[in-house]
C-alpha cells in the first residue's frame, strides 16, 4: 500500500510510511480530545477507522498533514471520481458492471433513494387525487 502524504498548505504529495501515517492519526486522536473540538469525531482518528478511510479513497485530514492513498499494484481507480481506493468497491447501478469507489457507490445509491422517494410521493398524490376525484 502506498501512502502520500502533503502539508496542508503543501502542493506536492510524498510517500510517507504506515507508522508515520499512524502518528499522526494517533496525535490527532489526543487533540479532538484534549481540546474538545466539538466539529471533529475522535473516534474516525483510531488507527483501524483512519486507515479503513484511507482505504476506501479518503482523504485523511489531521492538522497539519494531508493523507491519502497513492496508486499501487494494490490500489484500483475510480472511473467516476479517480480517487484511488482499496479492496472491495462498489458496482455502479448505472450499468450493473462497472466497479466503482465506495463514495462514489453511496453517492449513487443516495441518487437513486432520492428519486425513489419523489417517485413514491408523485404515486401516492395521484392516487389520493383518484380517491378525490372518485368522492366528488
Amino acid at each position: 500500500m502506498l501512502i502520500l502524504k502533503k502539508s496542508q498548505e503543501g502542493k506536492r504529495w510524498t510517500k510517507t510510511t504506515l507508522n508515520n501515517f499512524y502518528e499522526a492519526v494517533d496525535i490527532t486522536k489526543d487533540i479532538i480530545e484534549e481540546m474538545k473540538i466539538e466539529d471533529r469525531n475522535s473516534e474516525e482518528y483510531t488507527r483501524e477507522f483512519a486507515l479503513g478511510s484511507l482505504k476506501s479513497g479518503r482523504i485523511i485530514d489531521t492538522p497539519c498533514i494531508l493523507f491519502k492513498l497513492g496508486k499501487d499494484e494494490d490500489t484500483k481507480t475510480c472511473p467516476l471520481c479517480g480517487s484511488y481506493y482499496m479492496g472491495m468497491g462498489a458496482l455502479s447501478r448505472r450499468d450493473n458492471k462497472t466497479d466503482i469507489c465506495p463514495q462514489c457507490g453511496m453517492n449513487e445509491a443516495i441518487e437513486d433513494m432520492r428519486k425513489h422517494k419523489e417517485v413514491n410521493k408523485k404515486s401516492v398524490d395521484a392516487i389520493k387525487n383518484e380517491i378525490c376525484k372518485e368522492g366528488k
